[in-house]
């Protein structure tokens, strides 16, 4: 924002990059940091039976490998944009702005962006995703169909109703009472399973949400980025500073 205050930058050679540095920095790791949260619902729902010390460990190896990612891919900002001093010579006026030499670097550099930023990661997460589907419709698919209703009530007579008026009742109706409660596990332990086949339904259905947003969010930026790169008329608004750099501030 001081940036678009002063119109030039003012900070040095060091702040320059620096921000140039972060401004890319942000985006890579939004995006990475979203591919390791599906890469973590994915162990999480197609492996349930990692420990939760286990389960937490990965998590964090996932959202560093995020950072690293995202640090490495931000590297050439680095090297492409330094404090510099802008035309005619001798003028005095520095700025911070990127070289591209020859100009074919430019569109390059902007489509691999695009690609990095973007399209692999929506590739990876689809593809995690569908994954993530499948395996959840299959364990539903496979799971027993719920009863419509559990054995009437005569039949759960609860263990403590076993004493009727200070005396127990003859030892055959206590026998029977293990029995009436094997009777009840199937319906409880079907129950059970269908209850998880929900919740992972209804946490596949957030995530979606995710990735869709991802696309809508990101796509007008993309295209932008993509048309301003390769198409010499592409419409744009605003002023274009009129120098150009020449040399880098010693």
């Amino acid at each position: 924002m001081l940036w678009d205050v002063t119109h030039r930058f003012h900070g040095g050679r060091l702040v320059c990059k620096l921000v140039k540095y972060w401004q890319v920095l942000v985006l890579y790791a939004s995006s990475y940091v979203l591919v390791a949260t599906a890469l973590d619902r994915y162990i999480a729902i197609v492996h349930p039976m990692n420990s939760r010390l286990a389960a937490v460990a990965t998590a964090h190896r996932l959202s560093a490998a995020a950072w690293v990612t995202a640090s490495l891919f931000a590297v050439p900002q680095l090297l492409i944009f330094d404090f510099v001093e802008l035309e005619p010579p001798g003028s005095g006026v520095y700025d911070c702005w990127g070289r591209f030499r020859p100009d074919w670097t430019l569109p390059l550099y902007i489509t691999w962006f695009a690609a990095a930023v973007y399209l692999v990661p929506l590739l990876l997460l689809a593809a995690v995703y569908v994954r993530i589907c499948s395996v959840v419709w299959r364990t539903a698919a496979a799971a027993p169909p719920l009863p419509s209703s559990f054995p009437p009530a005569a039949a759960t007579v609860p263990a403590a109703s076993v004493v009727v008026r200070g005396r127990r009742r003859p030892r055959s109706t206590a026998a029977s009472l293990p029995a009436v409660h094997n009777t009840r596990r199937p319906s409880a332990d079907l129950a059970a399973v269908h209850s998880l086949s929900r919740a992972k339904t209804k946490t596949v259905k957030l995530t979606l949400t995710v990735v869709v947003s991802f696309v809508i969010c990101w796509g007008p930026f993309i295209v932008a980025q993509l048309w301003s790169a390769w198409d010499p008329d592409a419409p744009f608004e605003g002023d274009q500073l009129p120098y150009r750099p020449i040399k880098l501030h010693q």
